[in-house]
């Protein structure tokens, strides 16, 4: 009777750019696995910075057309679905980075002492991945709803002060050079 692994895990775990195709037996360099985790959460605050930039950009440059807020809403929410999907991926790698730490003999599978508490901890993390797959269909949502609101925040009451400053300076302004004596 040949032994069946207790849990095992797919080839998509595997570090992309190991060539031999198979794992060490110590795993990745914990730092990698670090540092997919800081590449993770940059992207992700990023993603939350773009459309207050992007407010903040038309402000610097004085921009008074709404049309061209809505561009830069759109440009902001295309942009922030793409660091959310760059996210998503580097959190996968990241997670499955973790996870292949505790395959010891490098089969892609886990039985015997390779069953810890650590390593059910980190399939989980893995395997309960509702959010990072539903991830591509919310962010269609989410990501226009939130570069939208930032726009809508900044932009109505900027908006607003620039028209009625152009409205207040148009009223009193002297068509013809005058000296001003006081």
């Amino acid at each position: 009777m040949t032994h069946q692994p207790a849990i095992s895990f797919s080839n998509s775990f595997y570090d992309p750019f190991n060539r031999a195709g198979g794992r060490t037996s110590n795993g990745l360099p914990k730092i990698k696995t670090i540092m997919l985790g800081i590449v993770s959460t940059i992207l992700a605050i990023l993603m939350l910075a773009l459309p207050i930039g992007s407010s903040v950009r038309l402000i610097v440059r004085r921009h008074i057309k709404v049309g061209q807020w809505i561009l830069w809403a759109a440009l902001a929410s295309a942009g922030c679905y793409v660091f959310l999907m760059l996210s998503v991926q580097a959190t996968e790698f990241h997670l499955a980075n973790k996870l292949a730490r505790y395959d010891l003999d490098g089969d892609g599978m886990f039985s015997g002492e390779e069953l810890t508490p650590e390593m059910e901890r980190a399939m989980d993390d893995v395997t309960n991945d509702t959010g990072r797959s539903l991830a591509p269909i919310t962010g269609l949502i989410t990501c226009p709803l939130y570069s939208g609101f930032w726009h809508l925040v900044i932009g109505v009451p900027y908006l607003s002060i620039r028209r009625s400053d152009k409205t207040f300076n148009s009223r009193t302004k002297c068509k013809h050079p005058c000296s001003a004596t006081g």
